[in-house]
């Protein structure tokens, strides 16, 4: 009895939630915010141009909570299919983390080492060695460009 009395609030309290969800979406920044947001003029960019670095100054804050939570939950997806040896479940993930964090953080991310080292974590542990090799040595090559263009 006391579960129907209790379910119109449970659904005021889910109308609520929707409703902030919503207003959320509304007010996600586009490129151009992201862009005017850091003080950047890319007014002789293409439109490409723009959108790439826009991506590549992104910051966690910035990125839309559902999809960071998408994010979160295929990685952690490939983690639990990996220990209970599914492998190609695992690597499926695995390259969904890495086509999500390409579409929101760019194509020369720094966290698309991170998606590289889990693909050939993954790749290794199945005995595809040779495209664990691969997989590593381009996530080493991701993290050493980020640090020579850090030191430049």
């Amino acid at each position: 009895m006391n579960f129907v009395l209790q379910q119109p609030q449970q659904l005021e309290d889910i109308n609520s939630n929707m409703g902030a969800i919503k207003l959320k979406l509304e007010v996600m920044p586009t490129t151009e915010d992201i862009v005017n947001d850091h003080g950047f003029e890319l007014t002789d960019a293409s439109p490409e141009q723009t959108r790439h670095f826009a991506l590549q100054q992104r910051t966690w804050k910035e990125v839309p909570y559902s999809q960071l939570i998408l994010l979160e939950d295929e990685y952690s997806n490939a983690l639990k299919r990996l220990e209970s040896d599914d492998f190609v479940s695992s690597l499926q993930s695995a390259k969904r983390v890495l086509d999500i964090t390409q579409t929101l953080f760019g194509e020369e991310s720094e966290r698309l080492a991170y998606s590289y080292s889990l693909i050939g974590l993954i790749q290794g542990e199945s005995g595809d060695y040779a495209s664990a090799i691969q997989s590593l040595q381009h996530s080493l090559n991701i993290k050493q460009d980020e640090k020579l263009d850090a030191e430049s």
